[in-house]
């Protein structure tokens, strides 16, 4: 909870919850497309059609109803674009560089001061364009359209400028305005208040008289959950349709008129497909069963029987080859092979290491190679040959025929010892698994269905999708087959490929063969026919599924969508709307705010018993601000309902700490002189607590606002908007001026800022200056003498007349004659006005300026003299 003013002192009271935190808070447990809606209704206050179809999109997509929408819409992070834990206090410093906005040129700019900025202008000169700028760069409750220059086929089409401002530390911050994205240090704290905006705060609220700002969110949001459910009812009326499949199902029950007799939500979509499915083989057992009804009915059934019975133990047979072929190149053996090699690899290494390290001579080559393996292997066979105990002394070599020597018949033995050791043993071993598994391998009969044998013509006439799978899958199997065997002989990589099981399905062949042979051997020929019939009618009713299949699926799929869709409807009810909003109002609204709104409503002499009601109907919380039990428009004028509105807008600009600065476009329309003067003194009072910047064409508005800064010792800033000269185009910005009832005028200041420029100026410039300081300074003695001679007696743009300051007028004729006189003398320098003949001779100059501007401050001193002095 944090601290704001009162209206009329300083005096700090602590500040409940702004309903754009409490939004912000509340929006944090949203779905996406209830953010989206939010966001759209803080923002527009109506949401647009393109807004409303994208939060659909985003409810299906959340319900699995529908996919993402792609691409997928940025969903906004926050809900009114007021980041409520900050509260930075960035100053508007410019607008300058419009392009594409109305008529306005490039060249023309504003600027803001930190307090009060008026921006005055007849109508057509350009100040909406800059208002709209602001309207839809800062938090408006209503965005404008912003239009190019309908009359400039060249002009820019989009509209953008550039927004200066200034940081709490001082920093230069500049962003670009595109009517489109969004700067949150804008919307955070900048507010906007018009004629829209104030009919927003007012009259929008269907049968009630008023809505505190942010709270006609909740009935729109109400209305887009209406607008969501009318379209979820109609996409439901059009996915609710009545099955009328199951009239094509006629002649009996079967698996498939079952499933179609109960379509709907609850159906299996895997077994429907599945049921639904009528290929080939499908249509091969169609036949076959037409053929065995025929034979039973003509009792010629025997060949058909001897060929079942003939085909049946080769089904087997295939059946067994091929499970023999799929076990023997499963990726178990496989990964069996590579262990052999690995371990025959690693025999080898170690027989080779152990030989050279044991027979290892200088003048031997190739010791511990296969060839000298070999050789040993060979001797070692060939010594078993000769006689028992060979060698022994007095035996010759059996190569070289030579008596052996003593270390020759040691060399034999121990050649012997390692032809008859561990590691020749180990790798023995190994090449003779291998050799072992590549025989297997060979003796695979990849051949099992052979072209024109009978179980080839078996199954090509009644299951064909089988046997070409099995031909495919067989021509996988030798191209794998052959890859082992050569990873094996060491001359290849071995091959990757899953064999199909065909077990079951070759399970299931026989048992219909089974099956078959039985029926055709039913001795009650009635029941086998009818048996076969029933089994008939069953593919029948599947061809006839499988004809209207994707049909009944898009009618199964609509009807478990409208089933999800009845369950999401729930999330549609605008019951927890009603919940948060009179949650809100007790929160954020309360007595502070119905005090602060009538503190506020005092101020503006719109005061009045406000009675606040409140209810929930039909997910909405609606409110009534009654006086005497009517709403305000019955009662109130226009003018008074826009105070009203403008005293709302001001009171939640007070309960919103973020707030720091306000902009107001003609906020006095149908107004009273009164009460325009009363809210000139409360936005000048707003104005030493955040910036003010007015838009306004009502030169008596203009006028009471600059009395009551000066009054209230605020300064001012004001700029006078006109169209230029010859082209009569709006968007001429004079920064720093206004029209003459001005404070600003009220001293020789402008006057003495155009002679220091004309001094060190030469030529027609110099000359421009000192007339242009002329024409400043007979300003000056036109607000002479309604503020200082007459002490505001009577003062302009009013119709009031301070009787009692008649006390206080001290007359002095010579003074008038004084004034009369420097305001003739000005007359005559001032550029564009007559001159005498005298006059136009003579050029004017910085000197004669200076003599002016001299008698000028002689002039007000003496002015300001009262009687009661």
């Amino acid at each position: 909870m944090g601290l704001v003013r009162n209206v009329r002192s300083s005096e700090e009271i602590p500040r409940a919850p702004s309903i754009w935190e409490e939004l912000e808070a509340w929006s944090e447990t949203f779905s996406a497309w209830q953010k989206v809606l939010l966001a759209a209704a803080v923002r527009s206050g109506v949401i647009p059609e393109p807004i409303l179809e994208q939060a659909y999109s985003l409810f299906l997509a959340e319900h699995d109803l529908a996919p993402h929408p792609e691409p997928y819409p940025e969903i906004p992070t926050s809900v009114t674009g007021r980041d409520a834990g900050s509260r930075g206090r960035a100053r508007l410093r410019a607008i300058h560089s419009p392009s594409g906005i109305n008529r306005l040129p490039s060249s023309s700019e504003l600027t803001f001061s930190d307090g009060l900025t008026v921006v005055y202008g007849g109508n057509g000169v350009g100040k909406s364009g800059f208002a709209r700028i602001l309207s839809n760069a800062c938090f408006s409750r209503k965005q404008h359209p912003i239009y190019p220059d309908v009359f400039d086929e060249a002009a820019p089409s989009f509209p953008s400028a550039i927004i200066e401002l200034v940081n709490e530390d001082g920093t230069p911050l500049s962003l670009t305005f595109d009517n489109s994205s969004e700067h949150p240090i804008l919307k955070r704290g900048f507010v906007v208040f018009d004629s829209a905006v104030a009919d927003r705060h007012l009259t929008e609220t269907g049968p009630l008289g008023f809505v505190p700002t942010g709270f006609d969110v909740f009935a729109e949001m109400a209305r887009s959950y209406a607008v969501l459910q009318s379209m979820l009812a109609a996409d439901i009326e059009r996915r609710s349709n009545k099955n009328n499949y199951l009239l094509a199902f006629d002649g009996g029950k079967t698996a498939s008129s079952a499933m179609i007799s109960t379509l709907g939500r609850h159906t299996n979509l895997e077994e429907l497909r599945a049921l639904g499915s009528f290929g080939p083989s499908e249509r091969a057992r169609l036949d076959q069963l037409q053929m065995f009804v025929d034979q039973l009915r003509g009792n010629s059934s025997g060949g058909t029987i001897r060929r079942l019975a003939e085909v049946r133990p080769q089904l087997v047979i295939l059946k067994e080859r091929l499970a023999e072929t799929r076990n023997a190149l499963s990726e178990q053996e496989l990964s069996n092979d590579v262990g052999l090699l690995r371990e025959a690899l690693v025999a080898g290494k170690a027989l080779a290491q152990l030989s050279v390290d044991t027979f290892a001579h200088p003048s031997i080559a190739a010791i511990g190679s296969p060839e000298w393996e070999k050789l040993i292997r060979a001797s070692d066979a060939f010594v078993d040959l000769q006689h028992s105990h060979y060698p022994s002394e007095g035996d010759v070599c059996i190569l070289c025929h030579q008596p052996l020597a003593s270390d020759a018949i040691a060399r034999f033995v121990s050649y012997r010892e390692f032809a008859a050791g561990e590691a020749l043993r180990r790798l023995t071993v190994a090449n003779k698994l291998i050799s072992e598994r590549r025989a297997r391998l060979l003796a695979l009969h990849l051949s099992p269905v052979e072209t024109g044998s009978l179980v080839q013509s078996f199954l090509d006439e009644n299951y064909p999708v089988v046997l070409h799978a099995i031909v495919e899958t067989l021509d996988a199997v030798e191209e794998l087959r052959d890859s082992a065997v050569s990873a094996l002989d060491g001359e290849g990589a071995q091959g990757n490929f899953a064999v199909a099981d065909f077990d079951a399905t070759l399970d299931d062949i026989i048992a219909r063969v089974d099956r078959d042979l039985d029926l055709l051997q039913e001795k009650d020929r009635s029941s086998a026919i009818r048996a076969a019939e029933d089994e008939l009618l069953g593919l029948r009713h599947r061809e006839i599924l499988s004809k209207c299949l994707a049909e009944i699926v898009a009618f199964v799929v609509d009807a478990k969508w409208v089933a999800s869709a009845d369950i999401a409807r729930r999330y549609l009810n605008p019951r927890h709307l009603t919940e948060k909003e009179q949650a809100l109002f007790a929160t954020v609204i309360a007595e502070q705010y119905r005090n602060m709104l009538a503190a506020e409503c005092e101020a503006l002499s719109c005061s009045f018993s406000i009675e606040f009601r409140t209810q929930g109907r039909k997910g909405q919380t609606v409110r009534s601000l009654l006086i005497q039990n009517r709403s305000p428009d019955q009662i109130l004028s226009e003018g008074e309902q826009r105070a009203v509105a403008l005293a709302d807008f001001l009171t939640e600009v007070q309960l919103n700490a973020d707030n720091v600065g306000i902009i107001l476009d003609d906020p006095v329309t149908s107004l009273d002189h009164d009460r325009k003067e009363k809210i000139a003194v409360r936005l000048v009072h707003e104005a030493k607590r955040r910036q003010v910047v007015v838009f306004t064409h009502d030169m008596v508005f203009f006028a009471k606002l600059c009395d009551a800064s000066d009054r209230l010792e605020e300064k001012i800033t004001t700029h006078w908007m006109q169209r230029s000269g010859d082209q009569n185009l709006p968007g001429m910005v004079s920064l720093n001026d206004g029209p003459t009832t001005t404070p600003q005028y009220r001293n020789t200041g402008f006057a003495e800022d155009s002679l220091a420029k004309a001094k060190v100026s030469i030529g027609s410039a110099q000359e421009r200056l000192v007339r242009q300081g002329a024409g400043q300074l007979r300003r000056t003695v036109e607000e002479i003498v309604p503020q200082y001679l007459f002490k505001e007696v009577v003062r302009r743009w009013t119709d009031r007349v301070m009787v009692t300051a008649l006390k206080r007028v001290a007359w002095d004729n010579s003074l008038v004659d004084d004034l009369v006189e420097l305001f003739e003398a000005c007359s005559a320098m001032m550029e564009g006005h007559s001159h005498t003949e005298d006059g136009a001779q003579v050029p004017p100059t910085p000197a004669k300026l200076e003599d002016l501007i001299r008698r000028a401050k002689d002039l007000i001193r003496r002015a300001k003299v009262s009687r009661d002095n």
